[in-house]
């Protein structure tokens, strides 16, 4: 009884240790991309995916890392492997339009705005993209001037709340709240 109980413990252990490992690594990369540090993010995301082979935040993320650093090969198969997971994001719809874009696979990125879109109808990033896409295929300068009037109001929007949020937490400051 007393040895199930150490196995039991030992176990935690290992498991805490593996969870830490795995954040460590992601915390690293994830920073070394907000960076644009694009071959140590890539770095650190296979370091994530050597402990978690199918997280799926961590193939597209180094999908895009690659892809920005010109590793077309190393992006097309991390966002294959991610077509076999469960991750089903707006940045996953995102980051493989961004892909069809660069390699001119113009129809297929169209389809991937949209998709990003429907997913989450206020992505500046992705309004514009597919803004520009509509004029670039269509010819749809009305329906491409509501994308690009889409992004700039939601970014107003959220220049107005981060101000808000700045204004508030100065103000909490000065109250000895923080």
């Amino acid at each position: 009884d007393s040895l199930w109980r150490v196995n039991e413990q030992q176990s935690q252990v290992y498991k805490y240790q593996y969870i830490a490992k795995k954040a460590m690594h992601m915390n690293t990369a994830l920073l070394n991309f907000m960076h644009q540090k694009w071959i140590e993010s890539a770095k650190g995301l296979s370091q994530v995916l050597r402990l978690d082979s199918i997280n799926g935040k961590a193939l597209m993320l180094r999908a895009e890392a690659r892809r920005r650093y010109n590793n077309i090969h190393g992006s097309k198969a991390d966002l294959k492997s991610l077509s076999n997971t469960n991750t089903n994001t707006f940045l996953t719809d995102y980051f493989n339009a961004e892909f069809q874009k660069r390699n001119n696979n113009l129809k297929d990125a169209f389809k991937n705005y949209i998709a990003c879109i429907e997913k989450h109808e206020n992505y500046a990033p992705a309004l514009v993209e597919f803004g520009n896409l509509v004029i670039r295929l269509h010819n749809d300068k009305e329906t491409a001037e509501k994308c690009y009037n889409k992004a700039r109001a939601r970014t107003r929007r959220e220049m107005l709340t981060d101000g808000a949020r700045a204004a508030c937490g100065i103000a909490a400051a000065g109250f000895g709240l923080v």
